[in-house]
């Protein structure tokens, strides 16, 4: 990848496509998306750089971050006749995906191990540590945050991937599914993901952000959060999130599934129905 010294600031404005049948993309556009790429780049080399060669070579291009590539998710929109006025939006969504996966899985989670879990493994004797139980607090708190700026971004994205708009109203997550139904045969698969998110909301970002902190309530003997709990959302993302984005924008019908695509029977049927062209009624097609 190209090392871009010319930093370029904000979205560029009123950059589109000469049209649909235009397969590359403009060069203002592209230098912009390469610079935000070579950002991560360089991070993951000076995060993961120590390693030996053999190890980081085969390691860097398998992190999250790193196979959210922006640039080839660019390259497929254009090849793929999308609405080429929609393409510097599109790409400003991704990238503010892919900066919350960074924030969570290389900065949050390596804050716990580097300032929780690390002294603890030295000294177990830490274990009830009263300043190291509000450090992983602070760092609980955190991530409650970023995981749900993360899913509202992933359907924001989404949203105006399939419909050229941004939703209406003050639930981002009402309109989100109430527009997208699981008859859609490009994000249907997303329908089970409303459960975890009202879940997550109701046992973890509403008591946090707008009630009684439950992070309080363990100083005064409660059971601490369940770190599996409050990974969830965020492991669901990476586990089908980009796989699929990439396949719709492809237009191939090879989606991946995760936990909660369960019975599994279900969504083959699913899968079968959308590659016969003939999704249950009540799909909504983006203007395309």
């Amino acid at each position: 990848m190209r090392h871009w010294t010319q930093a370029m600031g904000s979205e560029p404005e009123g950059l589109t496509l000469k049209g649909a049948d235009d397969s590359v993309v403009p060069e203002e556009l592209r230098v912009w998306i390469l610079q935000f790429e070579e950002q991560f780049r360089g991070a993951l080399e000076e995060t993961y750089g120590e390693m030996p060669s053999e190890f980081r070579d085969y390691v860097l291009p398998h992190l999250p971050v790193a196979q959210w590539n922006l640039p080839a998710f660019a390259e497929s929109y254009v090849a793929g006749g999308w609405p080429p006025e929609r393409l510097g939006k599109v790409m400003a969504m991704l990238m503010d995906i892919k900066l919350e996966l960074y924030y969570l899985i290389e900065v949050d989670l390596g804050l716990y191990n580097r300032l929780y879990h690390g002294p603890i493994n030295a000294d177990p004797g830490r274990a009830e540590s009263p300043r190291l139980r509000l450090v992983r607090q602070s760092i609980d708190q955190s991530v409650i945050g970023k995981v749900r700026i993360l899913w509202e971004r992933i359907m924001r994205f989404i949203y105006y991937f399939e419909f050229g708009r941004e939703p209406e109203g003050k639930s981002v997550q009402r309109r989100f599914f109430r527009d997208i139904p699981e008859s859609n045969p490009r994000w249907g698969w997303m329908a089970p993901y409303r459960a975890m998110i009202e879940r997550y909301d109701e046992d973890f970002r509403t008591p946090e952000f707008h009630q009684g902190s439950k992070l309080r309530t363990e100083l005064h003997g409660s059971p601490r959060l369940d770190a599996n709990d409050l990974m969830a959302p965020l492991n669901h993302a990476v586990n089908t999130i980009w796989h699929n984005a990439m396949e719709n924008v492809k237009h191939g019908t090879s989606f991946v599934f995760g936990g909660l695509h369960e019975p599994w029977e279900k969504w083959s049927q699913w899968v079968d129905q959308v590659r016969s062209g003939e999704p249950a009624d009540g799909t909504r097609e983006a203007d395309h």
